[in-house]
């Protein structure tokens, strides 16, 4: 036998098995919590970029915002403001009681008329790098450069903004440059380029179509520009060059200095250009233009950005060293006036207790008060004379890796006021620090490994040293073991079990440049620069194999674990964090892409990252939550069948306060962890579950498909026709509608019961009545639908009906009832009944009749209606029976003497049967036999009544004929009395026989009367 099974079985077969293999299958990569980072704060000025004077103000772009520096008093510029941005501070710009921002997305436009406290009016955001920035009264020019990945280049422009509406700046023009720009100055309706190729001239008097007015091409690459009157003064690898602008569509050349050497910038006062060079400002005579000459310069500087001459002062700002003020009232001899130094980098941190000790470069040591996780505040700086790198800290000293001022250790005692105790001269540069007990680990470049013994933290001594391939940058000691990073040679091991006899045991040469290195358990994380993180097996450290890696975006720099998770400083691809639970499939699970990154340290919830330029960012760290279907009852499941869902979360560094369903069909479902529905739509579901943890953050959306199976409708298409009379026949057809398909039909008749199991069918044997058609259908997954229904009435054919006829079998004389109906579509209005021997009965419902013939009749009833049409005749049987005839024959002897035999003697006849049963009757002693003759002598004494009935075949009796008999006493002088048949003499001769009768009855009375 084969067995058809219906489509959802197999559906829910397939469901079951893949369930299974799921439940089966190792968690996939990606599948613990999401990390979310967020910024809290740039906590501290970092390296200036960028600065405007105006009055008595200085506006600084500081890589981690903006500060506002009162220089009213030259001598001691001091902080007003600092605002930290979360996208940094890389240009600045002041155009009335507006600054312009150039952060790493665009623009952001501020209110400066309290330099004590900016506000931010709007912003804009731009595509590309921004590079340069000018300001007009209305309008702020950037030169802009940006990708063009499928090209494979890079493209630049020149972008006019309009600020007219601070909180709504809108870019209105665009230049598209043919080279690179390098600096931009504005005058007038022209924007001077400083390019690749020399200067640029271009008409802005249209924003909104800016054009090329004039060029003019030097010899080499331009990189900055000043206008003063009909003068451009550029500046070049060589030295500077002035140019003729007073006809901007033909610059032409006047003179030059090519002896200065390479420089930057150019600010121009009355006869005098001030020039960057680098690490001095030079002072060029240009009264002459044809012949400019060098007449002063100052060599204090490391690396000058931008410069401002106002009145006899010129402001200029160093990378490295701060804030500069410098007195030009003698032109020949520029001399500081001021400097604000209160920048800084952070290239390494160690966070202990409620302290922060960050490796800031060129700014040294710098220690920050971390007791308010959220509001870092310096506290005190040690400076250096090299540029800090690393720094490693224990008990009441920090020891710094200083590069070219190699080791240094500085007494923290107190953090306000840090001070230098030692420090220990290094072949090369000082790049990475660890302590373990009484030893200083030093990573020195190409010096390789330094091992120093600081027991006296006064007075180190170096005690061994190990020389490491690929220049050692960073070291982890675990046990007898230091760990190096080698930049181009990868992890390099080295036994310091001896300190004084170290020697490597092992290496392992990563694909990138190694940093940086940090352990946990069996496992070096190493920060591989542009190979991301490499996770090295490091549990024989003789033999050293990679086990996993994630290759970042940006530039791996740092590494810190904590728990499952590596932390990695990449560089400008931010802050990545990656969940190495399973070291072989490393994988990310957040980021936050901060302005550069360095070096992180991991404090709870609260990341502090080492960002270059950008100083201390501080992130948020949230774990995401995680939800978890945990259960929907029914995967499958019926129109308005309830469903019940079960889902939980878990929080890894909190809990869980919110839950949150929805279905892509009907939208929210749910903020129960379980509840039942029984409302959901039919149709292929994905439900959506989410948590939110007690941060409010959300957890990824868990999904589950969830099947909700329409209930098909059933549709009576037509009944044909809708009113029949009895046996015509009728067409039915119906369909039925579903989100699958229709696999069974079932019509129904409250008076006939099922009728077909078709979609369409016709019957001529519907039964009389108003029915009710009721139509259901089935799907593809076994479901009934609900019934429809539909009336048909079957009007019965005009018909007779012979309810009653009682007795239908009786004696000719006998009673019989008569009763009949009629049915039809009309109303019934006139009976007729007839009998096949009697001929008609009566016009009547019902009646009775004693005078029906005996016989077979055949009784016949028909009906007329309303509309004068006769019915058939309705026919049924009756018999009228001729009853039997009974005789008594003979009595012998009648009368006769007590205890003497008589015979009874009779016989019966039917007209129409035969006789079949006799019975005998006396009224004095009840039954006495069943035979056409009998013989009695047990009759009591007295006048009997006897009477005989027959009975024929039909079981009908008949009429009893009665005679009498006396039945006499016996005497005990007994007179015989002859019988009625004797041929002799009479005993008494001469006697009558009447007159002796009357004697022997006298004597018979007497006798019951009298008794002896």
């Amino acid at each position: 036998m084969v067995v058809s099974l219906p489509r959802w079985w197999f559906l829910l077969l397939v469901v079951i098995t893949v369930v299974a293999l799921l439940a089966l299958l190792p968690p996939a990569a990606g599948e613990g919590p999401t990390a979310e980072l967020s910024w809290v704060t740039a906590a501290l000025p970092g390296t200036p970029s960028d600065m405007v004077v105006r009055d008595d103000h200085a506006y600084l772009a500081v890589g981690s915002g903006l500060l506002v520096l009162d220089i009213s008093e030259a001598s001691n510029p001091r902080e007003l403001s600092f605002l930290p941005l979360v996208n940094g501070a890389g240009l600045v710009g002041v155009s009335g009681d507006y600054a312009c921002v150039v952060d790493t997305q665009g623009i952001r436009i501020f209110n400066i008329t309290n330099p004590a406290e900016p506000q931010e009016m709007g912003n804009l955001s731009i595509e590309g790098e921004i590079r340069y920035l000018a300001m007009g009264q209305d309008y702020v020019y950037l030169t802009v450069a940006y990708y063009v990945v499928d090209l494979e280049k890079w493209e630049y422009s020149l972008a006019v903004v309009d600020i007219s509406d601070p909180r709504a700046p809108r870019v209105v023009g665009n230049y598209e440059a043919p080279v690179g720009i390098f600096d931009m100055t504005v005058a007038g309706d022209y924007v001077y380029l400083a390019d690749g190729w020399g200067l640029r001239i271009i008409d802005v008097s249209d924003p909104e179509e800016p054009e090329v007015e004039g060029t003019y091409i030097t010899s080499n690459r331009t990189f900055g520009v000043d206008v003063v009157d009909d003068f451009a003064y550029v500046t070049d690898f060589y030295g500077l060059r002035i140019i003729n602008i007073s006809d901007p569509t033909d610059p032409q050349e006047v003179g030059y200095n090519d002896t200065l050497g390479y420089t930057l910038g150019v600010e121009v006062s009355g006869d005098l250009a001030y020039l960057a060079a680098i690490s001095n400002v030079i002072v060029v005579d240009i009264s002459n233009s044809s012949d400019p000459q060098e007449i002063g310069r100052n060599d204090t500087f490391r690396y000058l950005g931008n410069q401002v001459i106002v009145g006899d002062r010129l402001y200029l700002v160093d990378y490295y060293t701060g804030f500069h003020l410098l007195d030009i009232t003698d032109p020949t001899e520029p001399r500081g006036l001021g400097r604000y130094d209160e920048f800084g980098s952070a290239f390494e941190i160690v966070g202990i207790g409620e302290h922060l000790y960050i490796a800031d470069g060129a700014g040294g040591l710098e220690i920050v008060d971390i007791s308010e996780p959220v509001d870092p505040q310096e506290t005190g700086r040690a400076d250096t004379p090299g540029t800090t790198n690393g720094v490693a800290v224990s008990g009441t000293h920090a020891y710094v890796a200083d590069l070219e001022g190699g080791f240094r250790i500085i007494d923290v005692s107190d953090p306000a006021a840090p001070v230098e105790v030692a420090n220990l001269t290094l072949p090369s540069d000082a790049y990475g620090v660890t302590l373990s007990g009484s030893y200083a680990y030093v990573a020195d470049w190409e010096g390789g490994l330094r091992i120093i013994d600081v027991s006296d933290p006064a007075e180190p001594t170096e005690v061994g040293n190990v020389s490491t391939p690929g220049g050692a940058y960073d070291v982890t000691v675990a046990g007898s073991y230091a760990y190096v990073a080698a930049v181009k040679q990868g992890l390099r091991v080295i036994d310091i079990s001896d300190p004084t006899e170290s020697l490597e045991v092992g290496s392992y040469d990563t694909p990138g440049r190694a940093y940086h290195v940090a352990l946990a358990d069996d496992y070096a994380y190493v920060a591989d620069y542009e190979a991301g993180l490499r996770i090295i097996n490091i549990s024989d450290p003789t033999n050293l194999s990679e086990v996993g890696s994630f290759d970042t975006p940006g530039k791996a720099r740092g590494v810190a674990v904590e728990g499952a998770y590596a932390y990695v400083a990449d560089g400008p691809g931010g802050l990545r964090v990656i969940d190495v639970s399973n070291p072989a499939s490393p994988y990310e699970v957040g980021h936050y892409e901060t302005l550069d990154s360095y070096h992180v340290v991991v404090a709870g919830g609260t990341l502090y990252v080492a960002a270059g330029g950008a100083q201390l960012q501080v992130l948020h760290l949230n774990f995401l939550p995680v939800a978890s279907i945990d259960v929907i009852s029914l995967h499958l499941a019926n129109e308005t069948e309830p469903v019940t869902f079960n889902g939980s979360g878990s929080d890894l560094d909190g809990s869980i306060t919110v839950y949150q369903w929805r279905s892509d069909i009907d939208g929210p479902l749910g903020n129960a962890s379980s509840f039942s529905n029984a409302s959901l739509s039919p149709g292929n579901h994905t439900i959506y579950f989410k948590v939110q943890d007690n941060e409010g953050a959300w957890s990824a959306e868990a999904t589950a498909s969830l099947d909700i199976n329409a209930i098909p409708l059933a549709f009576v298409d037509y009944i044909l026709p809708s009113i029949a009379e009895e046996g015509e026949e009728v067409s039915f057809w119906g369909y039925g509608s579903d989100d699958g398909n229709i696999t069974a039909f079932q019509w129904r008749s409250d008076i006939d019961g099922n009728l077909s199991t078709n979609d369409s069918f016709r019957t001529a044997s519907l039964s009389p009545g108003l029915h009710t058609i009721y139509l259901k259908v089935m799907d593809d997954y076994g479901v009934w639908s609900e019934e429809a229904s539909v009336e048909l009435e079957i009007y019965w054919k005009l018909t007779a009906f012979i309810d009653e006829i009682s007795p239908n079998s009786t004696n000719k004389g006998e009673e019989v009832y008569f009763e009949g109906h009629g049915v039809g579509q009309y109303e019934i209005i006139s009976y007729q009944w007839r009998s096949s021997l009697n001929g008609f009965l009566s016009i009547g419902t019902n009646f009775t009749s004693t005078s029906l013939f005996a016989g077979n009749h055949t009784i016949y009833l028909k009906v007329r209606d309303s509309e004068g049409e006769w019915s058939p005749e309705a026919s049924a049987s009756l018999h009228i029976n001729f009853p039997p005839e009974a005789h008594i024959l003979s009595i012998e002897p009648s009368p006769v003497i007590e205890g003497d035999n008589v015979t009874l003697e009779g016989v019966g006849s039917d007209s129409d049967g035969r006789v079949v049963a006799y019975q005998w009757e006396s009224d004095l002693d009840g039954p006495l036999g069943d035979s056409p003759t009998i013989v009695i002598d047990t009759l009591r004494i007295g006048r009997h009544n006897l009477t005989l009935r027959v009975q024929d075949n039909e079981g009908m009796w008949s009429v009893s004929p009665q005679k009498r008999l006396s039945v006499l006493e016996r005497l005990d002088d007994e007179v015989e009395v002859p019988s009625s048949e004797d041929d002799g003499e009479l005993p008494f001769p001469g006697v009558p026989w009447l007159l002796l009768t009357f004697l022997l009855v006298l004597r018979w009375r007497r006798s019951r009367c009298c008794p002896r």
